[in-house]
């Protein structure tokens, strides 16, 4: 077998190997070249989102670790205040029982005076009353 070759197939070989030249130079390397930029544009926006990943994550925790003491912190003034308002809050109901008791105690005095001047009115009135009722029943002289 023979195999012949024609000279428009060396014309199309040479005008392919031409084009595919130009197309290599004006078009594949700059395409090239531009994807390789691209590729290092996004590598280095990922390392750049990964880097403030990282520190956001460091924040974060260094935030929440604060915001935790300051909690603390927190509670523990408050527990603080609460406890100084208890304390304050016995102080006066003891002050208040103690006025209470004192004024209970005048009362009762001034009640017992009361009582021993009624006792003592109650038991002139009733003396001055059976005398009363007993000239009365007796037709005596106070009838009048």
């Amino acid at each position: 077998m023979v195999i012949s070759v024609d000279l428009s197939v060396i014309y199309i070989l040479i005008c392919f190997l031409l084009i595919f030249w130009v197309a290599r130079k004006t078009l594949f390397v700059p395409l090239d070249r531009i994807l390789d930029e691209r590729r290092a544009a996004i590598e280095s926006a990922r390392e750049l989102v990964r880097s403030s990943s990282e520190r956001i994550e460091l924040s974060l925790k260094e935030y929440e670790a604060r915001i935790n003491e300051a909690r603390g912190k927190g509670s523990q003034i408050r527990k603080g205040y609460k406890d100084e308002g208890l304390r304050h809050e016995r102080t006066l109901l003891d002050e208040a029982r103690e006025k209470a008791a004192g004024r209970n105690e005048h009362a009762a005095e001034e009640l017992r005076g009361q009582m021993t001047g009624a006792r003592r009115t109650l038991g002139e009135q009733a003396g001055e009353l059976a005398e009363l009722i007993a000239q009365t029943v007796v037709g005596g002289k106070g009838a009048r």
